[in-house]
């Protein structure tokens, strides 16, 4: 099996058991994926983890913290979904320092953030060999008729086997869907887990409320195990509060920034007083670590880079090489695409990944914080099982069009129906050809000195943002 053909194996199978079936006959527990396992010989027991669950922020979180504990001097594997641009992003190993990108010697405060490398993906190769061997694996299952794994099943399979093969000493494993049955909970007991914001998302498998929500990624916690929550409505703390009791665990309650120092499209600063708890861990008293920087601007991230200080605060209570320094300089070097990412300033141009209405409403409030002065131009492509019209609501405000795509899913709403709704709901809006037609128009319409912004999907997120870097390198020779 060659790369391609791994790839067009891994994309023909359904993508979670839960959600492959509308009528929800399909089964969805853990069944396929042990029985998978234990057939590869269960390489996700000689590992240690980092499990990260959680609505929005899961992405961003393994980023500082996988950034951190590179600086940190440790071997790092990094399993994220989906990817933005290419396959291979989802598995990737950390290794000491980040490299940067050629010509860069120092990464300093206020560089321009794409200019960095961040890791290194699983090579085409090993992508090959791995799935070779699972696929022999997947054809034997499936001729004694049992049952056979999804996509993401044998995606979470490929990482672990490839994460041992690399004896990476910590791996930071972030959930695919939900958390209880998620294909990634197959592991022990892990380091830490990690439960970031809880919002609607996913509601036709995990629940109508949030606290229903909360309970499903509540079942990442393992028995003994430790647990960092991001602070969050009381329904959903005294849902966690409950696992944690129910397995013996102990729950810590992150702080969030005691005060943001600058503010800006290049980054920003901000001061922690570390949560007194998790700095007794570490022998600490009133604890303040200031003049913290990321260069991820949006208003969010300082309260994702304070959960994930404090996630290596924990760690560093464990043995693990965590110090101080190395918090501070792993913040400032993460680099995570696609979420608030300034592209470009002629115009403007801001690509987010926001696809639910906790994301939506989050962008809304950095867009406003950037950009209060200037209408902006969206390019939006939604998918259809998403709310899209409560989606598109808290932009039409702040739109002076919308520029409208299909994306190249099967639950993609198409850009004539996109269009249609958000006439219908007062909105300018204009049905594109294709995804580099909706950047070209939108561009064009907000002129040098405006602000184009792309959201709605990941799945189309990374087309966009390949075509702006795309057109900014052909520019600049």
């Amino acid at each position: 099996m060659n790369y391609k053909e791994a790839l067009d194996f891994i994309h023909g199978l359904p993508r979670f058991s839960p959600a492959a079936v509308a009528d929800h006959t399909a089964f969805y527990d853990l069944v396929a994926m042990s029985d998978l396992m234990e057939r590869l010989g269960n390489p996700q027991d000689d590992l240690k983890y980092v499990h990260i669950a959680g609505t929005n922020g899961k992405g961003s979180q393994t980023a500082f913290l996988g950034s951190i504990l590179a600086e940190s001097g440790m071997k790092v594997g990094m399993y994220t979904s989906p990817y933005l641009e290419r396959f291979n992003e989802r598995i990737r190993i950390l290794d000491g320092e980040f490299p940067n990108a050629p010509g860069d010697t120092v990464v300093s405060w206020h560089l321009p953030h794409e200019s960095r490398v961040f890791g290194a993906d699983i090579p085409d190769e090993e992508v090959a060999r791995i799935m070779t061997q699972i696929y022999g694996i997947y054809c034997q299952m499936k001729k004694e008729g049992v049952r056979t794994p999804s996509e993401f099943e044998i995606l979470s399979a490929m990482a672990f086997v490839y994460f041992r093969e690399q004896q990476c000493e910590l791996v930071l494993m972030e959930v695919g869907l939900g958390g209880r049955l998620d294909a990634t909970n197959i592991i022990r007991t892990p380091e830490l887990a990690i439960l970031c914001t809880i919002s609607l998302d996913h509601t036709e498998v995990l629940g109508d409320t949030v606290e229903e929500i909360a309970a499903e990624k509540a079942g990442i916690i393992k028995e003994g195990g430790e647990v960092l929550c991001y602070p969050q409505s009381e329904g959903v703390m005294q849902v966690f509060e409950k696992a944690c009791e129910a397995c013996h665990g102990r729950m810590y309650e992150a702080a969030m920034p005691l005060r943001l120092v600058e503010r800006s499209l290049y980054g920003q600063r901000f001061d922690l007083r570390i949560a007194d708890e998790i700095a007794a861990c570490c022998d600490r008293s009133d604890w303040v670590i200031r003049d913290l920087k990321i260069t991820l601007p949006g208003t969010y991230q300082t309260k994702n880079a304070a959960l994930a200080a404090q996630a290596a605060c924990l760690l560093a209570a464990k043995g693990y090489p965590v110090t101080e320094e190395s918090i501070r300089r792993g913040l400032r070097k993460t680099h995570w695409a696609g979420r608030f990412e300034w592209l470009d300033r002629s115009p403007d141009f801001i690509i987010d990944a926001s696809h639910n209405l906790e994301g939506v409403e989050i962008l809304k409030e950095s867009l406003q914080r950037y950009f209060s002065d200037k209408p902006i131009v969206f390019i939006v492509g939604i998918l259809r099982d998403k709310p899209y019209r409560e989606m598109i609501l808290p932009m039409l405000p702040l739109a002076s069009e919308f520029y409208c795509v299909t994306i190249d899913s099967p639950r993609t709403l198409t850009a004539e129906e996109l269009k249609q709704v958000i006439e219908e709901m007062g909105g300018q809006a204009t049905a594109c050809a294709s995804v580099s037609d909706a950047v070209d128009r939108a561009e064009l319409a907000a002129g040098s000195s405006g602000v184009v912004c792309a959201y709605g999907s990941l799945y189309y997120i990374g087309v966009v943002r390949g075509i702006v870097v795309g057109h900014r390198s052909s520019e600049s020779k």
